[in-house]
């Protein structure tokens, strides 16, 4: 992993050129408060909001930075719009609670001290080293079974935390009669019926390539 963590000048240069180049903003109050309550350091001047567009999962959410000067140097704190979980939608679940931080701070993770959930909208900081790691065209086979081996047993270990689950997912497995390669084709299937949401929601001309 450490070719993908690792960060150069020239990489953090790119970064926060990007970032100068963020269209000026005004957020509502409420993203405001959501911004403060992750507590920019006292000294903390010159606060600059704008918007930003990134990612594929969150397409749509309002989401806004705020970069700020402090000690001859800049921080970036990042507010998106927190949405339900399609979970709940797919099984008529009206609750609007979000695990967002359950999930994030639970005993199987390693939690991040600034991030924050506000009226409905995730704060966290952002840097040129400690952002989404995105994985190149380039990267290699090996090093990527290797990414999907360990992203398995972080998403087992999820369900591990809750004892509940832990043995609903045992004696599910244990009665279940499938085959070698039942996990490949579920998630074959799943990636199938996304791809063919995404195809539809494109046709109804709302997005662009």
């Amino acid at each position: 992993m450490r070719p993908y963590v690792a960060v150069t000048d020239h990489g953090r240069d790119k970064f926060w050129n990007e970032i100068d180049h963020l269209p000026d903003a005004t957020p509502p109050d409420a993203v405001k408060k959501a911004v403060e309550s992750a507590g920019f350091p006292e000294g903390a001047g010159d606060i600059r909001y704008a918007s930003r567009v990134a990612g594929g999962g969150s397409l749509g959410r309002p989401r806004y930075v705020a970069i700020a000067e402090w000690n001859g140097g800049r921080i970036f704190r990042e507010a998106k719009a927190l949405v339900p979980s399609a979970w709940n939608w797919a099984h008529n679940n009206s609750s609007t609670h979000s695990r967002f931080l359950d999930l994030a701070n639970g005993r199987h993770r390693s939690p991040d001290p600034f991030l924050r959930v506000h009226d409905n909208f995730i704060v966290r900081r952002m840097a040129a080293d400690a952002r989404k790691i995105n994985l190149r065209d380039d990267a290699d086979a090996v090093n990527s079974a290797r990414m999907v081996t360990a992203m398995g047993f972080d998403l087992g270990a999820i369900h591990a935390a809750d004892e509940r689950g832990r043995h609903a997912i045992r004696r599910d497995l244990d009665k279940a009669r499938r085959g070698d390669d039942w996990l490949y084709e579920a998630a074959r299937d799943v990636a199938d019926a996304v791809n063919a949401d995404y195809d539809e929601w494109r046709r109804d001309g709302r997005v662009k390539r």
